[in-house]
């Protein structure tokens, strides 16, 4: 038997809620992370999303400065260099005289 990307898909918009949640509990069981339709919006009342970003940010800014501080400015900035390759964006580094 052979599903199809199109198969899932079909098979989600006709799923029950309950079949949806169960899928949802296996998912998150397995380590990934879910967040609602009105999360993902930003339309959810009870969404504290800019909250939990502002204190990633914050402590990545405070590793990244502790990384400075101990080894130096190319590591510091290897390491910003390397973290935001992992979701895609590159840096340009050069020099200044």
């Amino acid at each position: 038997m052979s599903a199809t990307l199109e198969d899932v898909i079909n098979f989600i918009e006709s799923a029950s809620d309950s079949d949806l949640s169960t899928i949802v509990s296996e998912i998150t069981e397995k380590g990934y992370e879910y967040e609602c339709y009105e999360c993902e919006t930003h339309e959810c009342e009870e969404c504290s999303c800019d909250e939990d970003m502002n204190e990633e940010k914050e402590n990545f800014i405070r590793h990244l400065a502790q990384r400075l501080n101990q080894f130096g400015l190319d590591d510091m900035l290897s390491e910003l260099e390397e973290e935001a390759r992992s979701f895609g964006m590159y840096i340009k580094l050069r020099a200044v005289a």
